[in-house]
C-alpha cells in the first residue's frame, strides 16, 4: 500500500472511531468496533500506525 492509499485508509478509520465515540447505541458500537478491529487486521495496521 502506498502513502496516499494508508493516508485514505487512516482517514477513514480515525473517521469511523469518531462516529463509534459519539454514538450512544451500544450495539452500534460493537458493530464498528467489529469492523474497524478486522480492517486493521486484513491491512496489518497497529494502532501506532495510526
Amino acid at each position: 500500500m502506498d502513502k496516499r492509499e494508508k493516508s485514505i485508509i487512516e482517514g477513514l478509520l480515525t473517521s469511523l472511531i469518531g462516529i463509534m465515540e459519539e454514538t450512544d447505541d451500544p450495539s452500534t458500537k460493537e458493530r464498528l468496533d467489529e469492523q474497524i478491529t478486522q480492517l486493521m487486521k486484513d491491512l496489518n495496521l497497529t494502532w501506532e500506525d495510526m
